[in-house]
């Protein structure tokens, strides 16, 4: 990526990031506010970063089916239901999928909606741009 186009996005996406200011008028927060905005803003960055990997990863993985039996070394289990039978075979996006809710979760937690719809609609636009 050239580097102008790096610090547009860093700029954009530094810009999303909340954070506190002061009134017109009053005195600039203290370093330690600044660092502390700093090290709040460097975590949502490795969150986000951490969040789009693995759903970028679960994405492209998805298509590889995985039986569980094979893998766990034990024996077959052949169920029936309805009339249907069959084995454990999973697709491997099942693996990472709920580390990547599990991330939705922390980041709306710290960050609220603006930084999961954030971290969301840039997955998507990896996943989309990936395909």
């Amino acid at each position: 990526m050239p580097p102008v186009a790096l610090q547009m996005l860093s700029a954009y996406v530094l810009s999303q990031i909340p954070f506190r200011r002061s009134a017109p008028g009053k005195q600039s927060p203290p370093d330690a506010v600044l660092r502390s905005e700093l090290a709040r803003s460097c975590l949502f960055a490795a969150l986000a970063a951490f969040f789009c990997a693995n759903a970028v990863l679960a994405e492209f993985i998805g298509v590889k089916i995985f039986a569980l039996e094979d893998t766990l070394g034990i024996a077959p289990l052949q169920w029936n239901l309805f009339g249907q039978s069959g084995s454990l075979n999973f697709t491997a996006g099942t693996i990472l999928w709920p580390i990547v809710f599990i991330m939705t979760d922390t980041v709306n937690e710290y960050y609220g909606r603006r930084g999961v719809r954030f971290i969301s609609w840039l997955a998507a636009g990896l996943i989309i741009y990936g395909f």
